[in-house]
Parts: structure tokens; sequence; C-alpha cells
């Protein structure tokens, strides 16, 4: 097998670098393939086995004529040049959409092609969260009809149509509160109106802890996971605890991020002024600062890269010279799946924006682009590899 015979069997099997994909690249663009690139397809295709099975992880233009061509490969002559033409439009037009599995099947007609089918497609999360009240009972907002979906003494509980939970006290500041908890499931997001007119987005993996109305001295409630706050000013504190801190304000806007598989509580300000206390430390926030709890440290205060903290709530995933590591955490929540790192892929930096409302296909591609690695899926698992 001579070099140009190697780099397309590499290129065929996802195996090339990206030293020998910019080789390959440089081999075609200088015209001279033609001779070499058809000898090249026309020896592999001679020893595929007949039952070809053909796994597309991403549809084309390209592709798909390709994939028709290659269903009737026994039916029409000269297909395989053809082939190896489209082959090389593919390779020049840098397509790395197609992977070839080839299996050897029992079937009573052997040029029979099969069509691999899709494995399942990872969709992006939505607004998914359960509520459960003060006497137990555990509502699913995810299938709740839009109104009323429950009152607890003066206060009205409203899912609207937007997927937007309401508390609103009937009279005065309400009564006989009970502490309500809004949680949202891996791949799940939900916003939430307080009875103080507060708003809260939860981020995926999270819960909130709430009085279903205020009306002690004190606004206080419990978070695990992220969420951003925008808190209504009306004279009393408001205070949020997690399990390594508290932060209180009176009318601000800031993001709290307190998963416990996370190394640090990290709480960004936007707007207003927040103190942050862990025991006896105690931290003033400006806007545009973050304050870093990581319990073998002293409470830390840094700039914060504002577009990046707030990017799940905008839609979008920001990776600011974040490890593969780090973004995956992010993405294994919002997707729902878990990950698993062979050859120590995970300590890869990455630069680059990505939509959060695309299948986890196109996130792990460019993941896979910009960090020079591969990955595969099974099931709900990602594995990722060089």
């Amino acid at each position: 097998m001579n070099r140009f015979d190697q780099l397309i069997y590499k290129y065929k099997h996802k195996l090339c670098t990206r030293e020998e994909l910019e080789e390959l690249f440089n081999y075609l663009a200088s015209g001279n393939y033609e001779a070499e690139l058809h000898e090249a397809i026309e020896s592999q295709l001679s020893t595929l086995p007949d039952n070809l099975e053909v796994e597309e992880v991403e549809t084309s233009l390209i592709f798909e004529n390709i994939k028709r061509e290659l269903a009737l490969k026994e039916s029409k002559p000269g297909l395989k040049r053809y082939w190896w033409f489209s082959a090389a439009v593919i390779l020049i037009v840098g397509t790395f959409s197609l992977t070839y599995f080839y299996k050897q099947d029992n079937l009573s007609k052997p040029t029979q092609t099969v069509i691999k089918s899709k494995p399942a497609v990872i969709l992006p999360g939505g607004n998914r969260a359960i509520l459960t009240l003060a006497n137990g009972k555990i509502i699913s907002l995810t299938n709740a009809a839009n109104g009323e979906v429950a009152h607890e003494g003066d206060v009205s509980v409203t899912k609207t149509r937007d997927g937007q939970l309401v508390y609103s006290a009937q009279s005065g500041d309400g009564n006989a509160a009970g502490f309500n908890t809004i949680s949202t499931p891996r791949g799940g997001t939900y916003d939430i109106i307080l009875a103080d007119g507060s708003h809260i987005w939860l981020n995926s993996g999270s819960s909130l802890t709430f009085p279903s109305s205020f009306t002690g001295t004190e606004r206080q409630v419990q978070l695990t996971g992220e969420a951003y706050f925008e808190v209504a000013r009306n004279g009393k504190p408001f205070k949020v605890i997690t399990s390594t801190q508290t932060v209180q304000v009176l009318g601000t806007h800031f993001n709290i991020e307190a998963y416990n598989n996370e190394l640090a509580v990290k709480t960004t300000l936007l707007e207003g002024a927040v103190r942050v206390m862990r025991e006896n430390e105690k931290v003033l926030l400006a806007p545009g600062q973050m304050s870093v709890n990581n319990q073998s440290q002293s409470l830390q205060v840094r700039k914060a890269n504002i577009n990046e903290v707030m990017a799940w709530k905008e839609g979008v995933f920001i990776f600011d010279n974040e490890s593969i590591a780090e973004v995956m955490r992010k993405a294994a929540r919002w997707y729902d799946v878990e990950v698993l790192y062979l050859n120590n892929v995970g300590e890869k930096k990455l630069l680059g924006t990505v939509s959060r409302y695309k299948t986890i296909d196109e996130l792990l591609d460019n993941i896979a682009l910009a960090g020079g690695i591969r990955y595969k899926i099974e099931g709900r698992r990602i594995i990722l590899m060089k």
C-alpha cells in the first residue's frame, strides 16, 4: 500500500491526523490525483465484503447522492468510476461526514446492500421541571396544562403559556406560607417569578427551595446547581443559600453556579451589588466581578467574562480557553449524557461558540475539529479519544 493508499484508508476510517489531512488536501489541490485516486478506490472496492453498511454522521446533498449510488452499485455499470470521482469531490471540499463499517452477514442475496439506520439523535434540553409543594404534592410542570396548577393559602401558582411559573399573592403578602421546591432535571431549564416579583431562571440539574410567599423581615431561598437572579427591590434583604456560602442582596442581577461536581461555587454580578459570605469571610462584588469559592482557598474576587457566564441563559455554549472536560460537564447536564475520556483528551483547551439548541452531534463536531480529537456515540454515552 503506497502513501496515497494509506491516506485514503485512514481518511475513510477517520484515523487521519491534522497533518495527514493537510497532506492529503494539498495533494488533491495539486490536480495530480485522478489516476492514483481511481486506482486506490478501485483497489479498496474490490476487497470490500458484499454487504456494505453505511452509517450517516451528517446528511448532505453529496452524501445522499453517493448513498443512492452505493445502493445500486451492482446494477449500474461504471458506478465505481462515479463513486471515486464523488469521493474526490468530498475530499476537496472537506466534508468529514462519511464513515464506513464493514460486516459479513449470511444473507440470501450476497450482492444486497444494507443501509444502516442512524443512531438515535441526542436532542438538546428544554423547558422541563418538577414542582414539589409544601404538602408533599409533586407536579410535573413539563406535562401540566397552562393555568393555575396549585393554590397555597392566599397564593396562586400559575403556569403561563410560555412555560413560566408565577407565584402571586391574592391579598397583601399572603399567609400560611410553606416551602416549595422547583427542580430541573438534566436536560431541563425553567424560570419562575416568586411572590415578591423576583425572577429566577434555573439551569439544568438544579433546584430552588423558597417560600410560597415572603412574610418575615427577610427573603431567603436555597439553591443547588445554577440559577440567574433578577431580584425585586422591596426593602427586605434577599439571601441565596448554597451548601458552602450565602449571597445577600437588596435588588440586583447576578448568577450563581453551585453544582456539586464543580470545583468551586462561582457568583457573578451583572448589576447592583452583592455580598458573598462564607463562615468568617465576606467579599463585596461590583458589576462585572465574580467571586470564586473553592474550599481549599480563601474567597477570591476576579474579573468575570459575562458573556461566558450568561451563555447558558442566552442559548449558547461559549468556550473561553476552557478544557474539553469543563465544556463536556456543561454539555452532559444539558443533553443528559455520560462522557468517557480516552488518552487524556479532556485537558485540551477550546475557544468558540456553539448553539445549545443543536443536536449534540453538531457540538461534538466542533469540539472534535477544534481539539483535534475524535468521538463515538453509544446510546447516551459519549466517548472522546485521540
